[in-house]
């Protein structure tokens, strides 16, 4: 919901996505551009908040002076209705009466912004979203690493899940970066579909605590 960005609203062309990330795009060209990298963070946050399926952009949408939007390209991005995406505010009183509350943005839209303010939460989701290659999930790792002063600070971290992290990384690191030499064999190696599972609930719990 407008003002909190991006937020996606019903047009003549179908539900549309709006982003200010895209609206001083000098050309229809630069805002697809743009758009892929900010829809390429929406599929992020979407999957790890909700599981859901994957947006695409379908065209790009100029609004005129007129007022008018007039589409651009076949190739703002393809999306199912979701009413999620958009934050309001809405409480329900003993007499069963929704009390209006001030607009508030979705768990979505914090995610994103708190990506747009930190370079490693925005890698995080870029590695995230490449969650099915095992590289990424170790540069996902490392990333983590940063984030929490070292491996020592991301097992910490990870409470429950730190001995699981260390194997993870372990794996990753002797497996599928094929780095020998002093690092040995994992005891415990790590499943892709596990591995996979992991990353996202660290990933959750690192933007929740933003």
């Amino acid at each position: 919901m407008a003002p909190f960005d991006p937020y996606v609203s019903d047009t003549d062309h179908g539900p549309t996505l709006w982003s200010e990330a895209i609206q001083d795009a000098a050309n229809a060209t630069e805002a697809f551009e743009r758009a892929k990298g900010l829809v390429q963070s929406i599929n992020s946050v979407m999957f790890h908040t909700t599981e859901s399926r994957l947006i695409e952009i379908d065209s790009i949408i100029e609004v005129k002076g007129g007022g008018r939007p007039s589409k651009h390209i076949a190739s703002v991005a393809k999306i199912e209705s979701r009413s999620y995406v958009a934050g309001v505010g809405q409480a329900i009183n003993t007499k069963n009466e929704i009390i209006e509350e001030e607009p508030a943005p979705s768990k979505q839209q914090k995610w994103l912004k708190a990506a747009e303010d930190s370079e490693l939460l925005s890698d995080l989701l870029t590695h995230g979203f490449h969650r099915r290659d095992w590289y990424e999930i170790y540069k996902a790792i490392e990333v983590l690493e940063f984030l929490y002063g070292g491996e020592k600070g991301l097992v910490q971290f990870a409470g429950e899940y730190g001995k699981k992290i260390k194997d993870l990384k372990h794996t990753a690191n002797f497996y599928h970066r094929h780095a020998r030499g002093e690092f040995k064999k994992p005891k415990s190696p790590v499943e892709l579909a596990d591995a996979q599972k992991l990353l996202t609930k660290m990933i959750r719990r690192a933007f929740d605590k933003t």
